[in-house]
């Protein structure tokens, strides 16, 4: 056999030689070349190694045998002989003859992979169909899986669908699951899991109702089967929220009965009937609350100054008339919360004694509501606790003691004891003393009545001549024009000219109001 290779410089190819006297031997060449008479030549054909041109040590990938000339089975790297493989291309395995593509689904056994005839048995990987799985699923953009032999899609990409052609619609408004894929029925779409909010029914093309209200979420959703809201906006009720409440609601209706959870000012199933207009609200002046019973209309608090069911009767006239947020009387019964100066009991009917101390800013003697009792002290000249009882005339300036009326400033002149009450040395002389002072005292008042009888009577007559008035004042300080008629008088006869005065001025008569327990003077004046 001729040599066709063309031998290359020995020098390049050559890696060993030997030297002898007449010349250099190469005894080894690079991989690829053989020696021969002293030159490398190179393997003839698929021969990647050779010891002479006739044996092949090593053959190019897919070819066996002593010179390398045949090929390996299909999808063999290497082998040995036409039905042994000892290395299989990539994507390919299987013992012997590397018929089992990659792209079939190797689980278990790998003898298990493929048929023999190199048919996938366990079907192909995502996106491959055919016998061996070699070829590309229809539309492998949205068809994820295939079917191995009729290339159906099997399964399409995140919002797709369609087995005939090839996932080329999308999905209706599915919620995305846990790992944000939008499924449905690859078939006619059917969404796999609920629907976004505000749409319903199995593909979720529908739109709920714009009055359903998610409680939780506070989203706009509704019943994926039914479209049946779970919950109304405030102000609407039914099935799907297309209701609307009574106009009288406060904060919207029951959503199946359309009844109104709460009022505004008004009671009744529907709110149609009004409250009271004495009914008040808690605190005073909040509108945002109710302010009568849902069931009966009964007021659940009084305008200032009412009192009752409906608050339809005024508190007691001597009530404490308050000018800030407060009631007057109790809802309940109207009894007072507090009395105005002067009056006491349970709703103030009572009036204080006229003897009670006036106390600070005071314009009437003012007393404990409950007893009556003077709380500010006593006029002077009166004592126990409603200043009914007067002090012994003997005590010095009329003063003794609230409680028991002994004298506290001492006696007048010629008396002692607690009370005052006893004569110190007394004799006839004493006595007759005492008797003209106790009849100077007596002839006095007599004489303020008189006198103040007398000056009705005149004031009475001189009204068709000369209209005389009677005026009084407790500074001790005759009006413009008046004469003094009588001088200060001392608490008794100030009781006695008050009640005088109180009978007989008439009521055409020009005069102040007349208070029991004021010092006043009188006077006259022409007018």
């Amino acid at each position: 056999m001729l040599l066709a290779n063309v031998p290359i410089s020995h020098k390049q190819a050559c890696v060993a030689k030997t030297e002898n006297s007449s010349e250099s031997i190469c005894t080894t060449c690079k991989k690829g070349y053989f020696p021969h008479r002293n030159i490398c030549f190179k393997c003839i054909g698929t021969c990647t190694a050779c010891n002479s041109i006739r044996y092949c040590t090593e053959c190019e990938p897919e070819y066996y045998e002593l010179q390398c000339t045949i090929k390996c089975p299909k999808n063999c790297l290497e082998c040995i002989s036409d039905d042994k493989c000892t290395k299989c291309k990539d994507g390919w395995s299987g013992v012997h003859k590397c018929h089992c593509s990659h792209n079939c689904i190797r689980e278990g056994d790998p003898e298990t992979y493929c048929f023999t005839n190199g048919t996938c048995a366990k079907g192909c990987i995502r996106g491959k169909f055919g016998f061996g799985c070699n070829v590309d699923c229809p539309e492998k953009d949205r068809c994820l899986e295939c079917h191995q032999f009729s290339g159906r899609c099997r399964k399409c990409v995140s919002g797709f669908y369609s087995v005939i052609n090839h996932c080329d619609k999308k999905c209706g408004n599915c919620a995305p699951d846990a790992s944000n894929e939008v499924t449905c029925s690859i078939e006619d779409g059917e969404c796999s899991g609920p629907c976004i909010d505000g749409f319903y029914e199995k593909y979720c093309n529908q739109h709920c109702s714009e009055n359903c209200l998610d409680p939780i979420t506070k989203l706009n959703s509704c019943s994926k089967s039914t479209g049946e809201c779970s919950a109304c906006k405030i102000g609407f009720y039914g099935l799907t929220c297309s209701n609307k409440c009574s106009p009288n609601c406060k904060s919207g209706c029951n959503k199946t009965t359309g009844i109104c959870d709460t009022c505004i000012d008004r009671y009744g199933i529907n709110c149609t009937l009004i409250c009271s207009q004495n009914c008040g609200t808690e605190p005073v002046g909040n509108s945002r609350k109710a302010i009568c019973h849902r069931a009966n209309g009964e007021c659940l608090h009084c305008k200032l100054g009412f009192y009752g069911q409906f608050c339809d009767k005024p508190c007691p006239e001597n009530c404490e008339n308050y000018t800030e947020n407060k009631q007057q009387c109790y809802k309940a019964d109207g009894s007072c919360l507090k009395c105005q100066d002067g009056y006491f009991g349970t709703f103030c009917k009572q009036k204080c004694s006229k003897n009670c101390g006036r106390g600070e800013n005071r314009k009437k003697g003012s007393c404990d509501q409950n007893t009556g009792r003077c709380d500010h002290g006593r006029m002077s000249g009166w004592y126990n606790n409603t200043c009914q009882e007067t002090c012994n005339i003997t005590c010095k300036d009329l003063l003794c003691h609230i409680n028991t009326g002994e004298c506290l400033s001492g006696c007048e002149n010629g008396f002692e004891g607690v009370f005052c009450e006893r004569c110190k040395q007394c004799n006839s002389a004493t006595v007759e003393v005492l008797a003209v002072l106790l009849a100077a005292v007596t002839a006095a008042l007599l004489a303020s009545v008189v006198g103040l009888f007398c000056l009705y009577r005149r004031g009475k007559r001189a009204n068709k001549a000369q209209n005389t008035a009677i005026y009084y004042n407790t500074s001790g300080v005759p009006r413009s024009g008046a004469t003094e008629s009588a001088s200060p008088l001392n608490a008794p006869q100030q009781d006695l000219a008050y009640e005088a005065l109180k009978a007989n001025v008439t009521a055409g008569a020009n005069y102040s109001q007349l208070e029991p327990s004021d010092d006043y003077h009188i006077y006259t004046q022409s007018t």
